[in-house]
């Protein structure tokens, strides 16, 4: 319930809500068991974090709530979450977005976000990314030549068919793009770079990206290939 009332008024600047404006943001965000709850029992349980306001029904956050929840998330006082312009920026592309595929991962990577979970979010948002690109190539080139530029990298791999982006990896995707028309060399670099944080991410390595570098992620991404 304070995570919930802290996001509406350092993510959305809205001060106080009603319980069903609580549990609809519980639900939005993917929070199990949101629909069935008792949100004014589980809020009146959450005082002295929160306090309910004059006669409307309504409840916003304390400042134990606050102080609470900004220990819990390492937030200095005055700042807002670190990754609230990401999750922002991430939920306009998610509604500019027609496929429902990249949809559906850009909308996992913000429910991660949310929840601070920077390197699942990372991997959803590098599957909605490399889908656009195969999606890019194979409307803008035929199949000779998405064959040959990917043997230009390497001489075993073959295409011919949409099904095949399947057998070839990202890396060489990517690399065949310069060659294709779809990327710069520059624009390449920078997504090489995120799919070396991707494959971080992905992987049990001794690893965790801290927020700047998925800011940086995002931004990357974003901007080079959906934008």
């Amino acid at each position: 319930m304070t995570a919930a009332l802290f996001y509406a008024k350092h993510y959305e600047g809205v001060e106080d809500l009603t319980p069903t404006q609580v549990k609809t943001l519980l639900i939005n965000g993917g929070v199990s068991r949101a629909r069935k709850m008792n949100t004014t029992r589980a809020l009146n349980q959450s005082i002295p974090a929160a306090h309910r306001l004059g006669p409307r029904g309504v409840w916003a956050i304390t400042e134990t709530g606050e102080n609470q929840i900004r220990q819990l998330l390492d937030i200095s006082v005055g700042g807002r979450p670190p990754v609230a312009h990401d999750v922002s920026s991430l939920e306009r592309l998610a509604q500019s977005v027609k496929d429902s595929t990249v949809r559906d991962y850009i909308e996992e990577s913000i429910k991660c976000l949310r929840a601070d979970a920077l390197r699942a979010s990372v991997v959803f948002l590098w599957s909605g990314t490399i889908h656009t690109i195969r999606e890019m190539v194979w409307k803008d080139c035929t199949t000779n030549e998405i064959d040959a530029a990917v043997k230009r990298h390497n001489q075993r791999a073959r295409f011919s068919k949409k099904g095949d982006f399947e057998y070839i990896n990202d890396a060489l995707l990517i690399e065949a793009t310069v060659d294709l028309g779809t990327f710069a060399r520059s624009e390449k670099k920078r997504l090489i770079e995120a799919l070396d944080l991707r494959n971080d991410c992905g992987h049990p390595v001794k690893y965790s990206p801290r927020e700047k570098k998925v800011a940086s992620f995002i931004e990357d991404v974003v901007g080079i290939v959906f934008t």
